[in-house]
């Protein structure tokens, strides 16, 4: 944060930040380090002192011990953070771990639930994309999509396309989104000249 603060045009706005799971009794399972409460505080923190941040949370979903309470915490515990991008994946085990003698879980459980937090991770996505809207964001012009149009990469990680605009990619330039596309996708128009990266 310190350095989020004292280098604003050198540090892209954006941490994808893992999670794995919003149920403290899923992580201490999973042997991770730290709980929910730690996580709340530092992405509200985040959110709080660098405007605009764009917070990214990778989502573990079919832990074998993960029950529907857990799962019911966990998207609970995303629906209440300001994060703007999720990540979700499958479960696989890993040779040699605890979890690999455990009993995993049905594959239709672990699919209805992953889309679910897909589900979920697009509504936080949209929301945040359309709350960037009209704000001149600086970013890195990447060349075509697959449509054939020119986009753009924001520092607070939303791929701005750029319908009827031509860039040069691998340049700085400051564009205004003007609505949510789809997923981290928004439709937009450059503001500012091109400026070459190097």
């Amino acid at each position: 944060m310190e350095l989020f603060r004292a280098e604003p045009a050198r540090l892209a706005r954006h941490l994808h930040i893992p999670l794995q799971s919003g149920s403290d009794e899923v992580l201490e399972a999973m042997r991770r380090n730290y709980r929910t409460d730690l996580y709340r505080e530092v992405v509200e923190r985040l959110v709080a002192e660098v405007p605009g941040i764009g917070v990214g949370a990778d989502l573990l979903t079919g832990f074998p011990s993960e029950t529907e309470r857990h799962h019911e915490e966990t998207m609970a515990f995303l629906e209440s953070l300001p994060i703007a991008f999720v990540h979700a994946f499958s479960y696989s085990t890993r040779e040699g771990t605890e979890a690999a003698s455990m009993k995993p879980l049905s594959g239709e459980i672990v699919s209805r639930r992953n889309e679910e937090l897909r589900e979920l991770g697009e509504r936080k996505s949209k929301a945040f994309i359309e709350g960037q809207c009209g704000a001149p964001l600086r970013a890195l012009t990447l060349g075509a999509t697959r449509d054939n149009l020119a986009c753009a990469m924001t520092g607070n990680y939303i791929q701005v396309v750029l319908p009827g605009e031509p860039v040069v990619p691998n340049c700085w330039v400051t564009v205004t989104p003007d609505r949510h596309e789809s997923d981290n996708a928004a439709v937009g128009r450059i503001v500012s000249d091109c400026e070459p990266r190097y």
